[in-house]
């Protein structure tokens, strides 16, 4: 039946993009004339209905509706009426009450509106040229719904589409061999998609993770052959927690954050990315130094360090060493509270293997009460800045979270040289270091006052 319907009504072009045809019709239904100028009066019921587009991965399939054909007046293109028309896409479904395509055998225009229901992510890219993402998955997936809009003409077809939810789903990323885990909550996500060129337009959106919200303002790109082909992207992050980025079952670090990004991938595949992150109250609840060079230096405060405020600028670009493309790197970065100040420069971002660029500066000020007075003693005179006046310790170090001994020791050796080369230029009365004053130690370490 759909052979003979597809010959007398649809182009070559448009039932050639039609495959994989199913289930049963029943009614009545009237054809005369010839090709183009064919003429149907009657009305069908489709039930168990399904077909396949190239350009989808899933099979709409469980299609039922009523499917009526009117004499058209003379000069006007003929109509196809829907009403009442269901199926599914996976596990997602969807209902239209009503619907049209003007003109089937010529340019067949689409219409039709109707409402989604429990789609999840793994539907989201099934429908977008059947997107395979290797490094994601979807451990919990939470069910969205909304509405969708199909305009166009049924060999370019446009497909809108919004869905809503607050159902709960994790985001796990998988890079070298480890495993990070992101909480998605509450998520508005409105696109239009053209499935015959794989063009996919992002509206300007939101997302609930890590008790904050993620904002996209733009978002567009290309989809192909389960790839994607191109894309841009921008937004910001507001009050993200990070207490809730789980490593290895533990949250390495506390605090939150407030920035913005962008991201591009061209045609020819290279990328590039900027990331500018605003933190507060941070907390590293373990920092990868060797327990024996804590011990030998007294500097306990080191193993969680807090910091009121901070900046971190983060880039990625395909233009890099061989080693480095697609990895996302620090270009530079600080971080201050009241008894530290970190000054990174460019560095790795890597949980495994850490390669960073940095000086840590600790307050200096003795006074009784404050732990930093009491761990430091002496040290402070030998391993000072000369021009701020700052004891501070050389982070240039590579190694790892959880192997630390071999960055503890280069750390322990640099700060012991450093020291020893001020002890001897003291002794021949070398130039004293500058002695920064209060207002500059409470520039410098946010969160410390005289007396505190």
């Amino acid at each position: 039946v759909w052979d003979s319907l597809a010959g007398q009504m649809l182009s070559l072009n448009i039932g050639s993009k039609i495959l994989d045809i199913g289930g049963e019709i029943s009614g009545n239904l009237s054809l005369t004339g010839g090709r183009r100028q064919v003429r149907a009066v009657g009305e069908l019921a489709v039930h168990d209905g399904g077909f396949r587009h190239p350009a989808l991965q899933n099979r709409l399939s469980e299609l039922q509706g009523v499917v009526t054909f009117s004499r058209r007046e003379a000069g006007s293109a003929p109509l196809i009426h829907w009403r009442q028309v269901a199926g599914t896409f996976g596990r997602a479904h969807f209902s239209m009450p009503q619907g049209q395509i003007a003109d089937p055998f010529g340019k067949g225009l689409l219409d039709f509106q109707g409402t989604l229901n429990t789609v999840y992510p793994g539907e989201v890219l099934a429908f977008l040229a059947g997107l395979k993402l290797p490094t994601v998955r979807f451990p919990k997936e939470g069910a969205y719904s909304g509405k969708v809009q199909v305009r166009g003409a049924l060999n370019q077809p446009i497909i809108t589409a919004s869905i809503q939810g607050e159902d709960a789903t994790e985001i796990q990323y998988l890079s070298d061999g480890q495993s990070y885990q992101f909480p998605i909550g509450k998520l508005g996500l409105a696109l239009q998609y053209r499935p015959e060129t794989g063009d996919v337009v992002f509206e300007p959106g939101s997302a609930k993770i890590f008790h904050g919200t993620i904002n996209w303002d733009k978002a567009v790109g290309r989809v192909g052959f389960g790839k994607i082909q191109w894309f841009q992207i921008a937004g910001n992050f507001r009050e993200i927690d990070l207490e809730t980025l789980r490593y290895a079952g533990q949250a390495p670090v506390r605090g939150l954050i407030n920035g913005t990004f962008s991201a591009e991938q061209k045609e020819d595949r290279t990328r590039e990315a900027l990331i500018h992150l605003g933190l507060r109250n941070l907390l590293i609840a373990r920092m990868p130094l060797d327990e024996e060079m804590i011990r030998q230096t007294g500097m306990e405060f080191l193993e969680q360090p807090e910091f009121v405020t901070g900046t971190l600028n983060f880039y990625l670009t395909s233009d890099a060493d061989i080693e480095e493309r697609g990895r996302l790197r620090i270009a530079d970065g600080l971080l201050a509270g009241p008894e530290m100040r970190l000054e990174i420069g460019d560095s790795a971002f890597d949980p495994r293997g850490l390669q960073i660029q940095g000086k840590l500066m600790v307050n200096p000020q003795p006074l009784r009460n404050t732990r930093i007075g009491k761990k430091l003693g002496k040290l402070t005179r030998l391993v000072q800045d000369r021009n701020t006046g700052i004891p501070y310790l050389d982070l240039t170090v590579k190694g790892t979270w959880d192997q630390p001994a071999l960055m503890g020791e280069v750390i322990v050796n640099k700060a012991k040289k450093r020291g020893k080369r001020n002890f001897i230029k003291s002794i021949f009365g070398g130039n004293r270091p500058h002695k920064a004053s209060v207002e500059e130690l409470e520039e410098w370490f946010p969160g410390w006052a005289p007396g505190k």
